[in-house]
């Protein structure tokens, strides 16, 4: 079994560098050609509290990656936490599993709308200029000869 220790910072937070202690420990568990289990276990070197991953990757995936990807949990976090507060990702009762899928995956692409148009600094105002109707189904037919 290899085991790996070292110290990285996973990146910066609201009080400069997050760094931490991991550790790599293989997991014997039941073997999938060329992928690898193992878990991958980081301990706070300001605090001493610790964190497990479980961590299921190809095999070729470096350590640093595992890390990489696991220092990207808070980032995944706050897009949840937004992704309730403004789409309603949390606010669904449904009773089958159908109707649950449908509603997050609206959520989820409503959340990545809105964030989309964030980034291009669109607001109410600039979408009101918008003009719909420029898009409409009738003027494609129309431009293409589709209709009589």
């Amino acid at each position: 079994m290899q085991q790996n220790r070292f110290w990285l910072a996973v990146g910066d937070g609201s009080k400069g560098a997050r760094l931490y202690d991991w550790q790599v420990k293989a997991l014997e568990i039941p073997v999938i050609e060329d992928w690898r289990r193992c878990l991958l276990v980081r301990r706070s070197r300001s605090d001493g509290e610790l964190c497990a991953y479980v961590c299921f990757a190809p095999k070729e995936t470096s350590v640093l990656k595992l890390v990489e990807v696991a220092g990207t949990r808070w980032t995944v976090e706050r897009c949840f936490a937004k992704s309730k507060s403004k789409v309603g990702l949390d606010e669904y009762e449904v009773q089958s599993f159908s109707g649950w899928y449908k509603h997050i995956t609206f959520a989820c692409l409503a959340h990545a709308l809105l964030t989309h148009l964030s980034n291009c600094s669109l607001d109410a105002r600039s979408m009101q200029k918008y003009e719909l109707s420029s898009c409409s189904l009738a003027l494609f037919k129309k431009k293409r000869g589709l209709l009589v």
